[in-house]
This record gives C-alpha cells, structure tokens and sequence, in this order.
C-alpha cells in the first residue's frame, strides 16, 4: 500500500514539476520577435507624430506669413478698418485675462475653445469649410478673450473671420472663398 502511494505522490511531483518546465525554445524566440516588432512600430508611430507635428507648425507659420502678405495687399482704407477693428471695445465676457498657447491647429478649434472660456456658446461654422483648415498660431500671455480671437482672426487674413455676436453670445467663424 505504501508502495502505491509512493507511486501517486512520485507522479504528482512529477506532473507539477513537469509544469515548471522551461517553454519550447522556438515560442520563446517568436515572443522575442513580436516585442521587438512592438517596438520597432512603437518608435515609428512616434517619429511620425513629430513629424506631423512639425508640419502643422510649418504650416501655421505659413499661413501667418500669408496673413501678413495679405494684409499688406490691401488698400490703405481697408487696413484702416482693419485696425479699427483692433481697438474696438471687448464684448462682455469677453475681457478675462488668461494665457493660452495654441502651437499650430485649426482656427474653428481656437473659436470654440475660447467661446467656451467666456460663456459663450460655438456656432458650425459659415461658408464652406476648406479642405485644407486654415491654421494659427497663438502663444498669448495675460491676454484678452477677445485680443485671442482677434490674432486669430488676423492670421487668417481673407479666407477666415471670426464672429462674436454679443447680444446672443455666440461665436462662430466664418469662411470665405
């Protein structure tokens, strides 16, 4: 009898231990495998979202560039207006000073965010949307809401405006073609 116990217990290490065995080589090498192509598309996802986001920055300073080629295409009426409508007084709501840095985006992205920080409710957009999105740039410290979407504004020169109606405290952005 203790023979046969012997027997049960020698078989039930065995078992157990046999469990603990090391993994077959080849699965061990395809595991090795797999991590390093993880990896390997871990690292080009990454170089791929720096590079897009080195190409929106290229492309907002582009748009700045053409913002300002435009501008200075304009006749010296409308450039008057234009800066008249720089010193125009600040909605309400709209006079909070904050800083906000906005590397390179859409200008449909700065409206609504700064609409949302003052209150107001976004509006879609007006005119047809262009397929490229028209991109700014802004790095503003202890600035106006309204000094905010006025830059905005500005960068987009004549393709984009941006709308703040006050009495009904929407804002939206409005596209020209």
């Amino acid at each position: 009898m203790n023979q046969i116990k012997f027997a049960v217990s020698l078989l039930v290490v065995s078992a157990t231990l046999a469990g603990c065995q090391t993994r077959n080589p080849k699965v061990a090498e395809d595991q090795k495998s797999r991590l390093s192509e993880t990896v390997t598309l871990q690292q080009q996802l990454l170089s791929t979202a720096d590079a897009i986001e080195r190409n929106s920055q290229l492309l907002a300073e582009a748009s700045n560039t053409r913002a300002a080629v435009e501008k200075a295409q304009l006749s010296p009426t409308q450039q008057l207006k234009m800066d008249k409508a720089a010193n125009t007084k600040e909605p309400y709501g709209m006079t909070a000073k904050i800083s906000f840095v906005w590397e390179a985006g859409p200008i449909q992205e700065v409206a609504r965010q700064m609409a949302i920080r003052s209150g107001y409710e976004y509006m879609q957009p007006e005119g047809s949307v262009p397929a490229i999105p028209v991109m700014v740039k802004i790095n503003a410290r202890e600035q106006s809401i309204a000094s905010i979407l006025r830059d905005a504004g500005l960068q987009a020169g004549s393709r984009a405006d941006i709308v703040v109606d006050e009495a009904r405290r929407k804002v939206l952005v409005r596209f020209f073609d």
